[in-house]
């Protein structure tokens, strides 16, 4: 039987079938999951929920949902969302697309750049991660199953941006009669109470950073966000770190703090919960040595920033999972004059970026567990930075750039050989800076504090250089303990 005459005849026994049930439809239809080739009208009838004829691509699912795809950023995920969108692509349960089913779930799945159609509402919770609806960003979804009525009750949707409010009305991309469609939420109509707010497992975290700011000064950690840098919340009785980082410790779409005390050799998280930190919980410890450096990033490629690599002595151990325990070592990287945390390889684990008094910057491979392939990138003679960070400044949707501060210039490192790109001159030396996308563009900016009279710049990134460093806030903003950037509300 050739190819289009077993499809068609699948489409007469689904059918003929539906009457005599599940089991009996099953073994008729399981052969036709089998995709359609890029762009055809196949006509199988494979309507996402029906249990009898969804069971075969499921299972094929379930065995695929340990590498469902290859990373992706979420610029990539919005920007495949919007291709459908410009070419009215119609509705169909039946038909497909760029390999892909014109169907709600189809259009995820192709959004999300996934290995095979074999998703649908029933099991896309499989391949990401339940998160807080103010946690939504672009390319995370809003799915709905019902599973009293799969085929013509459940539905996703693709979540752009929020308009206004971070957690009121928003922007999102679907696939419904007739076409593609990119409106509002509120005019959909769908109850915010049955959609819930999922985050694909394989989006690339590693772009641009959150550029809210925890600012810990006395005994009280304060948090500025928004337009402006101001206050949203604060929390007494947090003593000042002799470590601190920021990462997606709980998983829950907002950054949380990792906090060591060097008197107990304790680690401790404090999760954010919109406005400010609660729970603040020892994870690990007594006993921990103090790091000569340490940084958190998503080393283990699972799509949060939730791991950090901790140096000491000659040795650089991983800490990971929900007691950060050490997954892994390597010894000989001698302590760095600098050090940050980036994917320079691209592969969805964050690497090392490692500088030495000699003026050369390396860098260190995650592996997934340890790092390795330590390899001279630039250099000698690059001069010891005043103060230096890693972002996405070049919108590329990998943190793999340095912003380097040196006598009053800002230079930009990118690319292979960590080139200079750009520069800009007449910067003072920060007394604290940070890295985040304050204008949200898709680039990180700079955030900029001089203690001296207690005012916060920005400086946006234009790609290869900073720009339009403006005051943002101050003066008076007494000088931090600690402060750091991160996605807080």
């Amino acid at each position: 039987m050739k190819p289009n005459q077993r499809r068609h005849s699948v489409f007469r026994w689904r059918h003929i079938l539906a009457v005599l049930g599940a089991a009996v439809a099953l073994a008729m239809v399981a052969p036709a999951t089998a995709q359609a080739a890029a762009g055809s009208d196949d006509t199988t009838v494979r309507p996402q929920g029906v249990t009898a004829v969804s069971s075969a691509t499921r299972a094929a699912g379930a065995a695929a949902a340990d590498n469902p795809g290859p990373w992706i950023t979420r610029n990539e995920i919005l920007s495949r969302a919007k291709s459908w969108y410009d070419a009215h692509v119609p509705y169909s349960m039946e038909k497909y697309r760029d390999d892909y089913r014109t169907d709600c779930s189809g259009y995820v799945g192709m959004a999300w750049h996934t290995n095979d159609n074999y998703w649908w509402t029933g099991d896309l919770d499989t391949i990401s991660v339940q998160i807080t609806y103010n946690a939504l960003r672009p390319g995370d979804i809003l799915l709905y199953h019902n599973e009293a009525n799969p085929v013509n009750g459940s539905h996703t949707v693709i979540f752009d941006h929020w308009v206004g409010a971070v957690g009121g009305d928003f922007m999102m991309y679907e696939q419904t009669k007739p076409s593609t469609k990119h409106r509002l939420w509120s005019e959909a109509g769908y109850s915010r109470s049955l959609y819930k707010p999922f985050k694909y497992r394989r989006v690339l975290e590693a772009g641009t950073s959150g550029a809210d700011v925890a600012w810990m000064q006395g005994s009280g950690l304060f948090t500025f966000s928004g337009a402006g840098f101001p206050t949203i919340g604060s929390v007494d009785g947090i003593g000042t770190p002799d470590w601190a980082g920021v990462g997606d410790y709980n998983h829950d779409g907002r950054d949380d703090l990792f906090w060591y005390y060097a008197g107990d050799g304790t680690i401790h998280t404090c999760d954010a919960n919109g406005t400010t930190f609660t729970n603040c919980t020892m994870r690990r410890g007594p006993g921990v040595g103090k790091p000569d450096w340490a940084g958190v990033g998503d080393f283990d490629g699972d799509g949060y920033r939730d791991d950090i690599a901790w140096h000491q002595g000659s040795t650089i151990f991983t800490f990971s999972g929900s007691g950060l325990a050490t997954t892994g070592s390597v010894d000989g990287p001698g302590t760095p004059t600098w050090a940050g945390v980036g994917d320079y390889t691209h592969d969805g684990r964050d690497d090392l970026f490692w500088f030495y008094p000699d003026g050369t910057i390396h860098t260190c491979e995650s592996n997934g567990s340890t790092f390795a392939n330590c390899t001279m990138r630039r250099g000698p003679g690059i001069g010891t930075p005043d103060w230096a960070g890693v972002g996405d400044f070049d919108g590329d949707g990998y943190r793999d750039d340095i912003a380097w501060h040196q006598g009053s210039a800002v230079f930009t490192f990118s690319g292979s050989g960590l080139a200079t790109i750009g520069s800009v001159d007449g910067i003072g030396t920060p007394t604290w800076a940070g890295v985040g996308d304050y204008n949200h563009d898709g680039k990180d900016d700079l955030i900029w504090y001089y203690g001296a009279d207690g005012t916060l710049h920005t400086g946006e990134s234009t790609g290869t250089t900073f720009t339009n460093w403006t005051m943002r806030r101050g003066p008076g903003i007494g000088i931090p303990a600690w402060a750091g950037t991160g996605t807080f509300h």
